[in-house]
């Protein structure tokens, strides 16, 4: 998980604020060496990058208490260690799809490697949930002036330009690219292939857009950009 840290503090770094980690677990350790261990370098970390925050130590269910936890802060930030399954049974009682689901922020996931926000990949396609992504990654690459690529995949070309022409509109002269895709090889292959194409460091998208059942029974674009992803993804609900 420390390389979540790591990815929190990039991006409190810009922001100027404050980290708050969070230890779940499930059932009671009682290793109190250990808690002292983590807590310490914790700190040592934030005092090396100048920053605030605390670390909490908790227990019961992750994915309940990270989507409790996230109610009093932006941004939640984990290491993808268990991307949902393409099993049917295990995609439902997946914590990473609960996370997904429940969290009322956005959740950034992080996997073998951080991102500096370089260059943003936004998948859109026009969604109630594509537009929060929308909204962040204009915030992102308005303030801070990062390179910014809008990915559209619709095998219609006439609704794929329309659509594109929507996220130029609003992101303005923060749009430094746009590219219009087919879905032929699957969603999640088009998205993992441009984001390497074009070198993006971060893939931006909306969340579930179906209900939890069918998601679980035809699976989504989201849970096969987390199993493939080779860079962070912020999913925005």
């Amino acid at each position: 998980g420390w390389i979540a840290l790591e990815q929190a503090i990039i991006i409190a770094n810009l922001e100027g604020a404050e980290v708050r980690g969070l230890v779940v677990e499930e059932h009671e350790d009682g290793d109190v060496e250990r808690e002292r261990y983590i807590s310490q370098v914790f700190q040592e970390r934030l005092d090396q990058a100048g920053l605030n925050g605390n670390l909490a130590f908790a227990e019961g269910s992750i994915a309940e208490t990270i989507c409790d936890r996230a109610e009093v802060n932006d941004l939640i930030v984990l290491k993808l260690s268990h991307p949902p399954s393409r099993n049917i049974l295990s995609r439902l009682s997946s914590g990473m799809r609960m996370i997904l689901r429940r969290s009322s922020r956005p959740i950034l996931v992080v996997k073998g490697q951080v991102s500096s926000l370089n260059h943003i990949l936004l998948v859109y396609d026009g969604s109630p949930k594509a537009k929060e992504a929308l909204f962040i990654a204009a915030y992102f690459a308005g303030r801070y002036d990062r390179k910014l690529t809008v990915l559209t995949i619709e095998d219609d070309e006439q609704r794929g330009k329309a659509i594109i022409g929507e996220a130029k509109d609003y992101l303005a002269g923060d749009c430094d690219n746009s590219l219009l895709r087919e879905g032929k090889n699957g969603l999640d292959e088009t998205i993992i292939n441009t984001a390497a194409e074009i070198n993006a460091d971060l893939i931006m998208m909306g969340g579930y857009g179906l209900s939890p059942l069918l998601e679980a029974i035809f699976g989504s674009t989201v849970d096969g950009v987390l199993r493939r992803t080779y860079v962070p993804v912020i999913v925005c609900q």
